[in-house]
């Protein structure tokens, strides 16, 4: 027995001994005192039951690292590469918000990401916890000189209290919502800011997930533990570039000593899938660029709520123009004259692009102020085409006088008032120019008007008169000119004068809020009526003016 490895009783039925035989031993008498044999069918060499027991183990190692490692490998590579479409996401930022939000999204992943090879199965993704990572483009610099590298910011974790349910032979479209934790309100303004001037944003989501799944619809195999992360880049507002805010209409303004309130719709779009829904209210501040310098023009109040979905948006907000020196009224001049923009002729105010900033918000809540605190967003901003100036005409009467010069000129404009508001308007300061901006002068006209007689209503069109004294008010320096006088002559002949006009017009707005509205024409056309006496209708079939000029 001392060559056998492994000893059985004939009568045993399991295992009594085991030893290794390296030396000879004496052989152990039973109770009948034979002596204990081992039958020759059950001898093995131990080496063998070693190799054995040695695969045995490695094969369960294997199915085991397989179980743990081949899904995970599997899911997290299919995550990563999946193409994931985020149909709508609703961010809610509640009243009072402190650290949270409220997003809520649809989700669609197509059945080829879910698909395995030869398996078909269902799954569940119980509730789980992902947190949300900025990619921050960031600049480093190197021996090679600055380079673009990426951040990752930490914005926080979202609760997903829902399952997910999965079925490798459907398209998955779910519903998602859950509560955000944020992690860094200080994070919130740079995101914040990210979103309103790049063209894209890149978020990552890293979660680790337990799946309770059956393959072919009866054999359970749970999984846990399962890491995945996933990197979703959406579109952004760009600088609001692919459509400029406009303004819509206006709808509301209200004067008062030193400041003006405006109420008006804007049009905005919105290029991201994201709706926004601002539960709290927020002021921002209105700048404008004036000779080199930023001038604060006033405040934008933007009150709850206020939603942004995705597309094309006309909320209505308020704003409050005050304002605060001297210099901040030129800039505000300038800020109208702008607005109005360039005419020439007949022509449309308000086309062109008016460059503005907004920033420096606050808020009492105080993720919205972390939010806005720092925001600084410029904006091309579109005013709405509105005529100012409709027609202008002039009649010049020849025997109007018994004393010198003997005969009037009587300016009639047609002009609109933009706002719907009462205007009154005090003072007029007037340049003409003969042919553009840049000809000689034909006369001046300074004047303090009657406020009540020069009056427009709300949205109002009106004829103004305005008579010219041609003793004091005509540019001598023009009659002198024997080539401006020909041109003058020939102008006359067809009835039709091309002028530039530089005027500066002082209204008071509700009966409250003075403003100096500057225009510029550089070449508009008037049309010229000469009547041997004072005529009973206007120049040109104009209406007449409420209080007739003659």
């Amino acid at each position: 027995v001392g060559d056998c490895g492994l000893c059985m009783t004939r009568e045993a039925t399991s295992f009594e001994s085991f030893e290794m035989a390296d030396t000879p031993r004496e052989p152990q008498l039973l109770a009948d005192d034979r002596p204990r044999t081992c039958p020759a069918r059950v001898r093995a060499r131990p080496r063998l039951c070693c190799a054995l027991a040695s695969c045995a183990a490695l094969w369960l190692a294997a199915c085991f690292a397989a179980y743990l490692w081949v899904p995970q490998i599997i899911i997290a590579q299919r995550v990563a590469q999946a193409q994931i479409d985020i149909k709508k996401c609703i961010v809610q930022i509640g009243p009072d918000a402190s650290s949270e939000l409220f997003p809520d999204a649809r989700v669609v992943i197509s059945r080829s990401v879910l698909q395995l090879p030869l398996v078909s199965y269902k799954a569940h993704i119980r509730d789980f916890t992902a947190t949300i990572w900025w990619k921050k483009n960031a600049m480093v610099y190197t021996g090679d000189g600055p380079a673009d590298a990426e951040e990752n910011v930490k914005i926080g974790t979202i609760r997903v209290e829902r399952g997910v349910e999965l079925d490798s032979n459907k398209d998955l479209d779910i519903e998602l919502s859950g509560k955000v934790q944020i992690a860094d309100n200080a994070a919130i303004g740079k995101i914040v800011n990210s979103f309103l001037k790049d063209a894209t944003m890149t978020f990552r989501f890293t979660a680790t997930v337990d799946v309770h799944s059956r393959v072919y619809g009866f054999i359970p195999v749970p999984l846990y533990g399962i890491g995945v992360g996933k990197d979703l880049t959406v579109p952004a507002f760009n600088d609001f570039k692919e459509k400029p805010v406009s303004l819509k209409e206006i709808l509301s303004v209200h004067g008062f000593p030193g400041e003006v309130n405006v109420t008006a719709s804007a049009n905005v779009y919105n290029p991201t899938p994201v709706t926004m829904v601002l539960r709290d209210s927020v002021q921002l501040q209105l700048y404008y660029t004036f000779e080199g310098r930023e001038y604060r023009m006033g405040t934008l109040y933007i009150d709850a709520p206020l939603t942004l979905t995705p597309g094309d948006n006309t909320p209505a907000r308020w704003a409050r123009v005050a304002p605060s020196d001297d210099n901040t009224e030129r800039a505000l001049e300038a800020l109208i004259s702008d607005y109005i923009g360039p005419q020439r002729g007949i022509s449309p105010a308000g086309t062109q692009p008016l460059p503005v900033r907004l920033g420096d918000g606050r808020s009492e809540s105080p993720l919205v102020q972390q939010a806005t605190q720092s925001l600084s967003v410029t904006l091309n901003f579109r005013p709405y085409p509105v005529y100012f100036v409709l027609a202008v005409t002039c009649d010049v009467i020849a025997f109007a006088s018994p004393m010198p010069p003997f005969y009037r000129v009587v300016v009639h404009v047609r002009v609109k008032n933009p706002i719907p508001q009462f205007v009154h308007v005090e003072q007029v300061k007037l340049e003409a120019r003969h042919l553009s901006l840049e000809g000689p002068v034909l006369y001046h006209y300074n004047h303090d008007l009657d406020s009540q007689k020069y009056v427009l209503g709300p949205s109002e069109e009106k004829t103004f008169d305005f008579e010219l004294s041609p003793m004091h008010e005509v540019s001598w320096g023009f009659l002198l000119s024997p080539r401006e006088i020909a041109q003058l002559i020939s102008e006359a002949a067809v009835q039709n004068m091309t002028g530039g006009i530089i005027v500066d017009l002082t209204v008071n707005v509700d009966d409250g809020y003075k403003q100096v509205i500057p225009y510029r024409n550089e070449a508009i056309s008037i049309l010229l009526c000469f009547r041997p006496m004072t005529p009973a209708d206007v120049c040109g079939g104009l209406p007449p003016m409420s209080t007739p000029w003659i």
